[in-house]
């Protein structure tokens, strides 16, 4: 037979000396129990995902590639990343070049969702990174010139 008195948040069984439990009784509580922790547990609202822990544990990630001189570069991740910057190794950030007449720039930012400046793209889990050949409005990607190491720091 159940208790005649209940916990206040479960309503679990509180048994006094005179009771006599039945298997039904165990079985009752534990159903309780499963259901009340089985929501918890699997409450988006209370805790985090595998991707959302990612992000805390483990906030930047750090890549680096070696140019080819190809139009495009491309770094695949394992998730989407929230931005990213990239940058040329032993190289200023922009050079203006006289023979071309533009600025070469070896640095972009790119942001999910929101834009980029040229040269850098974030398209779902796939990070692209331009090498122009000609200058557009005075300037030229330069993210993937032959024989440049690149580094991009990864926000996720």
């Amino acid at each position: 037979m159940a208790s005649k008195n209940k916990t206040e948040n479960l309503g679990l069984n509180l048994w006094e000396g005179t009771d006599r439990p039945q298997r039904g009784d165990f079985n009752s509580d534990n159903m309780i129990l499963d259901e009340a922790l089985g929501e918890h547990i699997a409450s988006s609202q209370l805790h985090l995902t595998q991707a959302e822990k990612a992000r805390v544990t483990r906030p930047v990630q750090y890549q680096s590639y070696l140019g080819n001189g190809e139009a495009q570069a491309t770094l695949s991740l394992s998730f989407t990343p929230s931005m990213v910057v990239v940058y040329c190794d032993s190289v200023p950030p922009c050079i203006y070049d006289s023979t071309k007449g533009c600025t070469k720039v070896y640095s972009a930012v790119a942001v999910y969702g929101a834009g980029s400046s040229s040269g850098a793209a974030i398209e779902g889990s796939t990070l692209k990174f331009t090498q122009d050949t000609a200058a557009k409005n005075g300037a030229m990607s330069c993210l993937n010139e032959s024989g440049k190491q690149y580094r991009v720091a990864i926000i996720r």
